[in-house]
């Protein structure tokens, strides 16, 4: 099992969506269920999801957001970079 850390602009990034949602709580419930998908993955094999982009970042997609994310394997540890709501 892995650590799932979100870094503060990922954070941020995560109130931004929420904001833009406008209190649409079937939208909220989505993002809410996406968020918990997103980190149950990561706590279980990082290595396996998404596909590699740049020396040692991933990306993936859980609708309807999207992340990167980085795996420090040797720790154990998966940092969540990037955090995205496309539609």
């Amino acid at each position: 099992m892995y650590a799932v850390v979100w870094v503060t602009s990922t954070l941020d990034d995560l109130r931004n969506i929420r904001a833009s949602l406008d209190l649409d709580d079937a939208a909220l419930e989505t993002v809410t269920a996406s968020l918990q998908e997103i980190a149950a993955r990561l706590r279980a094999n990082p290595l396996e999801e998404g596909e590699s982009r740049n020396a040692d970042e991933r990306i993936s997609f859980v609708a309807p957001l999207g992340f990167t994310f980085r795996v420090t394997a040797e720790e154990r540890m998966v940092t969540v970079l990037n955090l995205w709501r496309y539609k």
